[in-house]
């Protein structure tokens, strides 16, 4: 949090319980305006769906600190912004006049008044900006960006192996590592003392993460196994509920994962590595029909070779 006292990018974080485990994931702003500026006001963005649940959980800790809380989230949207001329919105600009209503010193504000509220989404490599703007109101970008249903948001972040949200993190059950918090930026390991952060910090040095959240692919029974993720839009799938098992085919139906978010016919699922390369993965749809579950590792994780970690097909779009 000091890091952001004085206005500038908001950061990819989570709240955590007391044994580690993720509770909620959020972006945490600065309110880079007004006219007090700098002013101690920060955004917490998250899941809509548990809103009264993080707010619950933040005033446990208040104790005597003059801190208040607020739902705002009738008042602000989020866009994410990417492609190729992202850079030419995203800059580093001086104000000279610490007092300015606007960002000061040193700072990333948006060019041409986009948005003063936001930041790089450094999840993915290139997830793209990030915006906190009024409700109601569209980011002003040039005419070579098109704006795209929010859904194509989704699949976005499902291809490229990017969790979010309380279908992807079931309050209480996955740990930081598992969720791929090390990859996105999502912890610093040179952070001081936090809720949850022995057994964190301990996993992180032991080195030893046998379940990690990444994208699968969704067929069915008799279909030839994908060799390459491709989302069908014309998919028919009845899909499988959140936090449905993955199991491997005769070996007695023990789960050997679990399905996050899903559309159309792809999935982020948390799995144990040990079997991502298994082709007898399958999961029930809720209907009886068994599924079968392809996994694939993400092109730009870390552990990747480097000649897989290109960037795909250029694209350029708001949603």
């Amino acid at each position: 949090m000091p890091s952001i006292s004085s206005g500038g990018d908001g950061f990819y974080t989570a709240f955590l319980n007391p044994v580690g485990r993720v509770l909620f994931d959020a972006f945490i702003h600065p309110k880079n305006l007004g006219t007090s500026f700098p002013h101690p006001t920060f955004l917490v963005e998250c899941d809509s769906r548990i809103i009264p649940e993080i707010i619950k959980h933040m005033k446990k800790y208040l104790l005597r600190s003059k801190v208040n809380i607020t739902d705002v989230s009738s008042l602000y949207q989020i866009w994410n912004v990417w492609g190729n001329e992202i850079n030419n919105l995203w800059w580093r600009h001086q104000v000279p006049n610490p007092s300015a209503t606007k960002l000061h010193t040193g700072t990333l504000v948006l060019k041409e008044n986009i948005a003063e509220i936001g930041c790089r989404d450094k999840r993915y490599p290139n997830m793209g900006l990030r915006l906190v703007l009024p409700v109601d109101t569209k980011p002003t970008l040039p005419n070579s960006f098109t704006e795209l249903p929010s859904k194509e948001y989704i699949i976005r972040r499902i291809l490229h192996g990017v969790p979010e949200g309380i279908h992807d993190f079931p309050q209480g059950e996955a740990l930081p590592l598992q969720s791929n918090f090390d990859y996105m930026g999502g912890i610093d390991f040179r952070k001081g003392c936090y809720i949850g952060q022995e057994l964190t910090f301990r996993t992180y040095h032991t080195g030893i993460t046998r379940k990690r959240i990444l994208p699968v692919q969704l067929y069915h029974e008799g279909e030839s196994v994908p060799t390459t993720l491709e989302v069908d839009r014309n998919s028919n799938f009845l899909l499988p509920p959140p936090s449905s098992d993955v199991i491997v085919l005769n070996r007695k139906g023990r789960p050997v994962g679990s399905i996050g978010t899903s559309c159309h016919n792809i999935a982020l699922a948390l799995l144990k590595l040990d079997i991502i390369q298994s082709n007898d993965l399958v999961v029930d749809n809720g209907q009886g029909e068994k599924l079968r579950v392809k996994a694939f590792i993400p092109h730009w994780w870390p552990k990747v070779d480097e000649k897989d970690t290109e960037e795909k097909p250029k694209e350029t779009a708001v949603a």
